[in-house]
């Protein structure tokens, strides 16, 4: 954050270097986002438990996660293009991710 609590350039870049959780890959078809996620195998590299994945209104649980372990999720999403976010049990936000 800058002097007056704006997020800098780099917020982005940072949170993901941070993030326990690498993104495979997320492709569309149709109403539905085909997610596939990574536990981190550099640093960060720590089991996840409890985290979120959030897509407009939809809100999936994911799975433990051991580092190196590859789990593949699905959630509904609206046709158009957007967002999915990753949430720490806190709810800070670990990771985003658009599609088309």
């Amino acid at each position: 954050m800058d002097i007056n609590l704006n997020k800098k350039p780099s917020y982005k870049v940072l949170q993901a270097l941070c993030s326990p959780i690498d993104i495979k890959s997320a492709r569309r078809t149709a109403d539905v986002l085909n997610i596939q996620l990574r536990g981190k195998i550099g640093i960060p590299s720590y089991r996840i438990n409890g985290y979120q994945l959030v897509c407009g209104n939809n809100r999936i649980e994911i799975p433990e996660i051991e580092p190196g372990k590859v789990v593949s999720l699905q959630i509904k999403v609206d046709p158009s293009k957007g967002s999915f976010r990753i949430l720490r049990p806190s709810g800070y936000e670990v990771s985003e991710c658009e599609y088309q």
